[in-house]
């Protein structure tokens, strides 16, 4: 037997082909599975922001003289947010009231999980929900108005307002 003494012992091409292939197909796997669980972590603070923000306005008509949501939020209601997580290239945060003041709507446009860029969310006077398409006249239209928003941020000037700290 002496065919045997001159064996090499390891692994073939193929067989580290495969482990190769085996790592890379877990590895997509993972990165498919943490960019969803990124995007899931950042819709929950976009609505926590809404939420805060829903809070913060209620503040606002509790303590203003009339009882009245505001026109405008203003620096000292203390609205808070995570700018990152909202489209820059495009106006956002559009704030509307209803004609009398009693109603309020705030639409947002995220900057993720989508590559149209016109997905977020809309808050009204108690109430988040989904949206597509926000833009101004999308947003005042649920306090029936046709448009004339108050833009937490800007895109011709490239601003955020001073309502919106963060």
């Amino acid at each position: 037997m002496q065919w045997a003494k001159n064996r090499y012992t390891g692994f073939t091409i193929v067989e580290l082909l495969i482990v190769i292939v085996v790592i890379a197909i877990l590895a997509a796997i993972t990165i498919v599975a943490y960019t969803g669980i990124q995007d899931r972590a950042k819709e929950s603070n976009v609505q926590s922001d809404l939420s805060a923000f829903m809070k913060k306005i209620e503040i606002a008509r509790t303590n203003a003289a009339d009882g009245l949501y505001p026109f405008a939020p203003s620096t000292s209601d203390g609205i808070t947010t995570n700018k990152s997580l909202y489209l820059t290239n495009r106006n956002n945060w559009y704030y509307c009231t209803s004609t009398d003041r009693t109603q309020y709507a705030l639409g947002v446009v995220r900057n993720f999980g989508d590559a149209s860029g016109g997905r977020g969310w809309v808050a009204t006077n108690g109430s988040i929900i989904a949206a597509s398409a926000i833009d101004d006249a999308s947003t005042c239209t649920r306090v029936g108005k046709p448009n004339g928003s108050v833009m937490g941020y800007n895109v011709s000037t490239g601003n955020w307002a001073s309502w919106v700290n963060g």
